[in-house]
């Protein structure tokens, strides 16, 4: 593969004041999902609940500003032109949007249904995980074929909504006592 085609370097990614809010908001997600991992510990299902939130959170905040998103698709784009499916590229691209949706559709329904018990504690934060996970996957589609964005201000708005809602859920789980009323 030819590395000279890879022109990704770490650093600031979106620097912006919209950009940096949308980091810290998924940041601060995180770390509260972190504290509801240690409140949900006696329930291996619900604590497995916060700990994928944590990660899922953790990642898109880093994401955000470090951009591995642009490395992925342009050590794609490099291996397509060197296997020779480079023509192929955006149906490849497609075919992995699809992908992605379609495992995102079956964690939230297989990785939701255990957890029916708890939904009214951790229904909040899951909206929320949804939500951010749908604004990353409308975002992917964008970037996989050229399509246009919001504006980025407008679309800062949309990034924020998961989060936010995941903090919501998040303080309305750790003000709660759910866990000890279900043994």
């Amino acid at each position: 593969m030819d590395w000279t085609q890879v022109t990704w370097r770490p650093g600031v990614g979106d620097p912006t004041l919209a950009g940096w809010v949308v980091t810290v908001s998924l940041g601060l997600a995180a770390l509260m999902s972190l504290a509801a991992i240690f409140k949900a510990y006696p329930n291996r299902r619900v604590a497995a609940f916060w700990i994928v939130g944590t990660l899922m959170l953790t990642i898109l905040a880093v994401n955000k500003q470090l951009d591995f998103h642009v490395f992925l698709i342009q050590v794609g784009r490099a291996m397509s032109r060197v296997q020779g499916w480079y023509s192929l590229r955006r149906q490849a691209q497609l075919a992995l949007v699809i992908v992605l949706g379609l495992a995102l559709l079956t964690l939230i329904v297989f990785g939701l249904l255990p957890l029916r018990r708890w939904w009214r504690y951790i229904a909040w934060a899951a909206g929320g995980l949804i939500c951010t996970l749908v604004v990353t996957l409308y975002r992917a589609i964008c970037l996989c074929h050229g399509l246009p964005m919001l504006n980025p201000q407008v679309f800062a708005v949309f990034e924020l909504i998961g989060p936010f809602w995941v903090m919501a859920g998040t303080l309305r789980f750790l003000l709660s006592d759910p866990i000890h009323r279900h043994f």
